[in-house]
């Protein structure tokens, strides 16, 4: 398809600086595309219906507002594995979604309102970090990982990364977090030999394109279901699984640099040309060959719409200001709702209510994880919790309201009214089953926001969207499951405040029975344990939980002291040995001390920035 020039089309996403904003990407005569400047709608400015005249794309829908708009757009779908059921209740605006190949593998089979086509879209957020190829002969770092480590989302990868930490001491190895300026996280790759990659969802995420750029060996999973459509296995890339990450790491450190040289050059050719401007003339032509049709004014979208601005207050740094600004759109929304009349009148004006709840419970629970407390927790907490209660009193049988109410009572320290709405929560789910949580499935998705943050069991359940958006009573029994097993843990954790251990220990064990595979809950149990003074059991807990989670560093002391009660010297001893040389390799953002007792020393992680005195890469 021949594409006239000077083509233009508008992106919209959100920011963590900012509101929203918006840039044009446009085709000029010579078929580049280029960025033009952005613009910026300020967080006290924005609306649920922005002047969006001509063609525009929502980039990261998961994460964006998506705004109301007269005609279906498409979208750019990066982390679908998050907010899926936010994404879902947008869906009957897109004509579109440009989505990874594992996201496509997974949407493919579903009736969605929407085509899907699938492109390597992480192209585009590549260029922003290593924007052109970056060569280095001397490498400094024989491995490196740069990442997150959060266990709710990357507990698979976290268990891997043990395997490289504890690679032989000869090795040089860094596996560093919150390093994300473009120069120096390119810097870092580009000084390292072997560059370790394990995506979320199997996609050829940004860390194949970073790596081939940087001229570092990559080591990407074997099942990947996106990258090797593009790179050949052992020719321009090492795929490995598991249980043979050491062997071939090892391997490949010892090899030459020609040799290594020789497969890194074959991987820069066979993907470069999969760049930011490539994945932009896909989209035109991708965009341009679907009709867009015309949205039919629906106040569900709206609510829809509305839903995805808290999203924004969720995910990006944010002020009263903006709340303010949000929760007056919110009660003007409200206002809109008057027409609707019977139960979707109530459901809707709940739900409304429910998301300028979650807005000043997540204000709240900032300004209680700051530095320096402002005095106005309490107010925030009276707002949240009055706007969750008069979502009750629209719909006062739903499990998800009264989890929220639970969770915000639980996160404010309000224990009497934590039990009593508990409790409620557990009769009501007891007594209604599935018909306690309100869903309903494709054209018309909805439900009320479970509070959260990206956790384990936030993981869970949009795996759940993902899997059972079509069945929806186990996608009910599925998500009811999920918030039965969040109160257990709360409930256990106001146990051990309270010295009801037993307690304590029965609710926790609730929850691994639930989920097996989650390792905070074994360290709350080694926790439970070690009150109890069952050192042994203690240890067993804290070690699988170990093992589940080996880098969750903050658990450590626990692990180590729980294991040196129990008189497992050998074990002690093996683990803190691990422990050492893991803390030797690991960078995180501000750095971290860990106090063991027992021990006449204390285990230092360094701050990321340590990396460039590690390492010293700007010397060549």
């Amino acid at each position: 398809m021949t594409l006239p020039p000077m083509e233009k089309i508008k992106v919209i996403s959100s920011s963590h600086d900012v509101g929203l904003h918006f840039y044009e990407v446009v085709k000029n005569a010579e078929g580049i595309f280029t960025k033009g400047k952005k613009e910026i709608l300020e967080q006290d400015k924005i609306t649920l219906d922005p002047d969006l005249s001509g063609d525009f794309v929502v980039f990261s829908p998961e994460y964006s507002l998506i705004p109301n708009s007269q005609r279906t757009f498409s979208c750019v779908w990066t982390d679908w594995n998050l907010n899926v059921p936010l994404v879902f209740e947008n869906a009957r605006k897109f004509k579109l979604v440009i989505i990874d190949e594992a996201g496509f593998e997974k949407l493919k089979n579903l009736k969605l309102p929407f085509k899907v086509y699938p492109l390597p879209v992480f192209a585009i957020h590549a260029s922003w970090r290593v924007p052109k190829p970056k060569f280095k002969k001397n490498k400094k770092i024989d491995v490196v990982f740069l990442g997150n480590l959060n266990p709710g989302i990357h507990s698979r990868r976290n268990s891997a990364l043990r395997k490289i930490l504890l690679l032989p001491e000869k090795y040089k190895i860094a596996v560093g977090v919150g390093l994300y300026e473009g120069e120096t996280y390119s810097e870092v790759l580009s000084s390292s030999k072997i560059v370790f990659n394990m995506s979320v969802r199997k996609e050829m995420n940004m860390r194949v394109f970073e790596a081939v750029r940087c001229n570092s060996l990559l080591f990407l999973e074997e099942d990947n279901l996106e990258a090797w459509k593009y790179l050949t296995k052992w020719e321009s890339a090492i795929p490995y699984r598991e249980d043979n990450l050491q062997e071939l790491m090892l391997k490949y450190l010892e090899i030459s640099d020609e040799e290594r040289d020789k497969i890194t050059s074959r991987a820069f050719s066979e993907i470069s040309h999969i760049s930011e401007n490539y994945v932009w003339q896909k989209i035109f032509e991708i965009d341009r060959g679907g009709g867009s049709e015309k949205i039919q004014d629906d106040i569900s979208l709206r609510l829809a719409t509305f839903k995805t601005l808290v999203n924004t207050i969720f995910n990006f740094p944010t002020n009263e200001r903006f709340v303010s600004r949000a929760e007056e759109i919110g009660l003007n929304f409200l206002d809109e709702l008057k027409c609707l009349v019977g139960e979707k009148s109530k459901i809707f004006r709940a739900s409304v209510l429910n998301e300028i709840s979650f807005m000043y419970l997540f204000l709240l629970r900032k300004e209680m994880r700051g530095n320096e407390r402002r005095g106005d927790e309490e107010e925030l907490y009276k707002k949240s919790s009055r706007y969750i209660l008069s979502a009750l009193s629209f719909e006062p049988n739903s499990a998800v309201l009264w989890y929220n109410l639970s969770f915000l009572n639980y996160s404010f320290g309000m224990r009497d009214d934590f039990l009593n709405s508990a409790l409620r929560f557990l009769k009501i789910l007891d007594k209604e089953g599935e018909n306690a949580i309100y869903i309903s499935g494709f054209p018309d998705v909805f439900s009320f926001t479970a509070f959260s943050h990206y956790t384990y069991l936030k993981s869970y359940a949009d795996y759940l969207w993902l899997s059972f958006i079509e069945d929806v009573g186990e996608l009910k029994r599925g998500l009811a499951k999920v918030l039965q097993t969040q109160i257990f843990i709360f409930l256990a954790n106001d146990a051990i405040a309270f010295g009801d251990l037993r307690s304590a220990e029965k609710f926790c064990s609730f929850a691994i029975t639930n989920f097996p595979g989650c390792p905070d809950f074994y360290f709350l149990m080694g926790k439970i344990k070690l009150m109890q003074r069952n050192f042994f059991e203690s240890a067993s807990a804290y070690l699988k939980g170990y093992e589940l989670d080996p880098v969750n560093y903050s658990k450590w002391a626990e692990i180590l002291l729980s294991l040196l009660l129990s008189g497992q010297k050998q074990k002690f001893h093996e683990v803190l040995g691990e422990i050492k040389t893991m803390a030797k390799r690991l960078y995180v953002l501000n750095g971290a001390k860990i106090e063991i007792s027992g021990i006449d020393e204390d285990i230092h992680i360094k701050p990321v920035s340590k990396i460039f005195d590690d390492f010293p890469l700007f010397q060549d």
